[in-house]
């Protein structure tokens, strides 16, 4: 009877431990996979000038980003764990169906993330600081290097337990900005009504062609996006250079002529103060059939290019002069069908 009675009672012990959930939290909520939901503001969805292209939602996996990650037991701690196995930025790619990355990270419950990412992950006109973090992203840029769109993003999140089962939405904003050249006769009387001219050559002449952005946080409060451009070395020289044949008339609101290529005829430029002065002067320079060889010269009037932002500059061809005429619109932020998980 004895050897029974133990037999019975260690089958119940075992059984019970059994039903038992493990101490410390559901290992199901610990092990979700970070995702998130990225867009793009949408300029336009065709090639600018000079052979920049404009990035939006339709072509935005077209090219791969970096992002880089942290999280923190407190809401806004200055020190965090990497979520990322490096601490350097990781590319994410598009394979056709998602983006992907490797190794997988997975999300901490209960912790306070952050994350900073930039697009594309690499190119020809710029170079990211090796010393970028979450905190602060630097990236230098050289419009001489050639046109690429930069785009960035930042996102802060509560690793709570609806949080977790939830993409992360990463919008990114243009870190540049963005110019339009236009040209027309003045419409006026001393014009006839058919009277046209071809433009034939056109370029900028002095600018800040470099510059780093920084793009970091307000002061003491992390979780926050501050977005800094450091441009001072101005250069006496002449960039966008284009050449080609565009016919322009008097000037009506629908048919000033676009001079560079493209749904809107746009370039990239580093944010920066422009300047009327003559010893920091910048100008537009251009040539007409009518003209010849007769170098046309413009001053642009002074003003500051903000990033995120499209300057248009129209240029109204007068008699004995040319006016000069400034538009500023923004970018339009737009959400993305895109799902993106990684």
């Amino acid at each position: 009877m004895t050897g029974r009675y133990i037999h019975i009672l260690l089958i119940s012990l075992l059984t019970m431990a059994s039903c038992q959930k493990p101490d410390g939290p559901d290992q199901n909520e610990t092990a979700v996979p970070l995702s998130f939901s990225v867009s793009a503001e949408d300029a336009v969805a065709a090639k600018a000038g000079a052979g920049s292209e404009v990035t939006n939602n339709s072509n935005l996996t077209d090219k791969p980003f970096g992002i880089y990650g942290i999280y923190t037991a407190t809401e806004n701690e200055d020190e965090g764990t990497n979520v990322f196995l490096s601490s350097s930025a990781m590319e994410v790619r598009h394979d056709g169906t998602q983006w992907t990355y490797s190794p997988t990270a997975y999300w901490n419950i209960n912790q306070f993330y952050r994350f900073r990412a930039y697009h594309p992950y690499s190119g020809d006109a710029f170079i990211v600081n090796p010393s970028s973090n979450t905190h602060r992203l630097m990236i230098e840029y050289k419009i001489a290097s050639g046109q690429e769109d930069l785009l960035v993003g930042f996102k802060s999140v509560e690793a709570n337990v609806t949080n977790i089962r939830t993409k992360v939405p990463i919008t990114f904003r243009h870190a540049l900005c963005a110019l339009q050249f236009k040209i027309a006769f003045e419409n006026s009387n001393d014009i006839p009504d058919d009277y046209t001219d071809d433009i034939t050559n056109f370029h900028l002449h002095g600018i800040i062609p470099t510059g780093t952005l920084v793009y970091g946080h307000e002061e003491g409060d992390y979780h926050s996006e501050e977005l800094k451009w450091i441009a001072t070395y101005y250069d006496a020289a002449d960039y966008y250079e284009w050449s080609g044949l565009k016919t322009f008339g008097k000037y009506d609101e629908s048919n000033a002529v676009t001079i560079f290529d493209g749904a809107e005829g746009i370039v990239f430029a580093i944010p920066q103060t422009i300047s009327s002065t003559p010893e920091k002067l910048t100008s537009v320079h251009f040539k007409t059939s009518r003209g010849g060889a007769a170098d046309h010269q413009a001053i642009l009037p002074s003003t500051t290019w903000e990033p995120g932002k499209i300057y248009t500059y129209t240029f109204l061809i007068k008699k004995s002069d040319i006016e000069v005429w400034l538009s500023i619109k923004d970018w339009n932020e737009i959400q993305s069908n895109e799902n993106i998980y990684i």
